[in-house]
This record gives C-alpha cells, structure tokens and sequence, in this order.
C-alpha cells in the first residue's frame, strides 16, 4: 500500500503579481503652457523650462513618470479650437485620435484645463470638440481643473455667479478641482 507520501501532492499555484497600476490622463485646453505645468506637477517633475513656450502646440506631447507606485502616461492634446492653429480640421481630428490612441489600454480621464473667469468661445468650443470626436459618453471622464493667479474668493463664489460655467460643469458632472499659482509654481 503507497503511503500518503508517495501520492502525488497537486501543486500549489504560485501567485503572480498584481500588474502595476496605470494612469492614462489626456490633458485638454487651449493653454499650451498650462498644460505643461500641470504635467509637471502632476509627475513631480520639471521637463520644460522655467518659461515654457506660449506657442500651441500642434502635436500630441506624451510624458509619463512613476507617481506613488502607479504608472502614469500624461498626452497633452493640442488645443482643438484654437483660432490661432495652422492646422487643419482634419489635422486636428487625427492629432485628437492619436492622443488617445497613445493610452493603452484607454484613456482613465480627461483634464481639461481652463483658467478661472468667464469662459471663452475656445474653451466652449474645445468641449464641444471633444464631445463631438469622442462622443457624448466622453462627458464621464472629464474633470475640469481651473487655474487662478491669485483667487481672491472660493471657486465656488466664481462658479455660482456664472451661469455659462454653471452649464459648463454640470456637462462635466460637476467635477472639477482649483489650482493656484503660488510664485510661478501651480499648487
């Protein structure tokens, strides 16, 4: 008779790592230079100059950095309403995919990123755009970050006040977060 020891034990399966987390984030807005600032402060890092240029960019800028044991990919989207672009519509709708197309597996939201005060034909007509290239569902995702010099009152004194803003969020589900300027830096 075999003993126990002799039966074939069935194998423990070894257990394989999490896999790492990861963060896609498109940041979209008409402010080139907005955009590289709040890449940097959310990679903790400083890639571009102290005087980042104003001028828009025409392509998609990717950067991506460990932030607390997660791996984030940062696409920064050129503005897709700027008046001042010399890209086409068509350039534009292939720079639009593209950027999302560089967030594998997808894209986990999109900053947008508009400067406190009344809000611009830009900044309606780049929402507008990305609803329309993305689909309405696009609205789920999206998180608006504004960006102030030195706010004097809560955000949400701006907010109240303005009714287009009002608008604005409630496409956005009324998520949205204030960044300061404090000595040049956003915090």
């Amino acid at each position: 008779m075999a003993s126990s020891s002799d039966i074939p034990q069935p194998r423990r399966r070894q257990s394989l790592p999490d896999p790492p987390f990861m963060l896609n984030l498109v940041l979209c807005g008409t402010d080139a230079a907005l955009k590289a600032s709040i890449s940097d402060l959310i990679l903790g890092q400083k890639q571009f100059s102290s005087n980042p240029s104003l001028e828009p960019s025409l392509t998609c800028v990717t950067r991506a950095g460990e932030v607390s044991g997660c791996s984030v990919t940062l696409v920064e989207m050129p503005a897709l309403c700027n008046t001042l672009s010399e890209l086409l519509e068509e350039d534009v709708k292939y720079e639009a995919l593209r950027c999302v197309s560089l967030c594998d597996p997808g894209v986990s939201a999109f900053l947008f990123i508009v400067p406190v005060g009344p809000l611009t034909d830009e900044d309606k007509g780049e929402l507008e755009k990305i609803q329309e290239l993305f689909s309405s569902r696009v609205k789920d995702n999206i998180i608006v970050i504004f960006t102030a010099p030195n706010i004097q009152h809560p955000v949400t004194d701006f907010i109240e006040v303005d009714p287009e803003v009002r608008n604005f969020l409630a496409v956005c589900h009324d998520r949205y977060t204030l960044l300061k300027k404090i000595k040049g830096t956003l915090k």
